[in-house]
């Protein structure tokens, strides 16, 4: 996780992986709520 610590804001970022440990999918939540996926 990554914090923005000028304006408190932060940007979380979840990636889900399979059953391999293989990284799938990365989801970022940015301080203006916007999410972002992205298939990896």
């Amino acid at each position: 996780m990554i914090s923005n610590i000028e304006t408190g804001q932060f940007i979380i970022s979840i990636t889900k992986i399979d059953v391999n440990g293989v990284p799938v999918e990365k989801t970022t939540v940015y301080p203006d709520g916007k999410e972002v996926t992205e298939v990896l």
